[in-house]
């Protein structure tokens, strides 16, 4: 979690998050879930990226939340499966206040256009560091993308703050209400 450009902090679980920080938190995770099928800003968020849009996959369904196993889920990706613990996490405790974001858009916002190479590699390292100027690239227990990554969050969570943040999809909300659109 990025507090400020110069302080990363690596915690267990998203209570401790919510805990640390008492303004506006976006993460990198689903907020509003779908019963079934796609959502809008999915849809929305993978247009605007263009050649980056393979970081925003489908979410899972509200129902793939109770699943056990992989084996009980369809048309879930082993990636979007690994997340559904952390979805979970974050689904037990949301605020009003935790909106969801994807750093690839956050970083497209700021640049002005989708990044031009992979996050993993050290261009694109060079790249989202360019956008984010001088920041903290490292912390104990986090990869370097993910140092990024948090603080793209907190670029977005600063224009939702400030009331400049770009949204992407149709604003519709799930079933337990909560809004399914990705900010950036």
């Amino acid at each position: 979690m990025a507090l400020d450009a110069r302080e990363v902090v690596v915690v267990a679980t998203f209570a401790e998050v919510l805990a640390l920080a008492a303004g506006v938190i976006a993460v990198d995770m689903p907020i509003g879930l779908p019963a079934s099928g796609r959502r809008a800003c999915d849809t929305a968020a993978r247009v605007a990226l263009g050649p980056r849009r393979s970081s925003v996959f489908p979410v899972p369904t509200r129902p793939a939340l109770a699943a056990t196993s992989f084996a009980e889920v369809t048309g879930l990706s082993i990636q979007a499966w690994n997340l559904v613990p952390k979805i979970r996490e974050v689904d037990a405790c949301w605020l009003p206040r935790v909106v969801e974001c994807s750093p690839e858009l956050s970083f497209a916002v700021a640049a002005g256009a989708p990044m031009t190479h992979r996050k993993h590699t050290p261009e694109g390292r060079a790249e989202r560091l360019a956008v984010l100027g001088d920041v903290v690239t490292a912390a104990k227990g986090a990869a370097t993308h993910d140092v990024l990554d948090a603080h793209a969050c907190l670029l977005t969570a600063r224009r939702v703050a400030a009331g400049t943040a770009l949204t992407f999809g149709d604003r519709s909300r799930d079933e337990r209400g909560r809004p399914m659109v990705v900010f950036a």
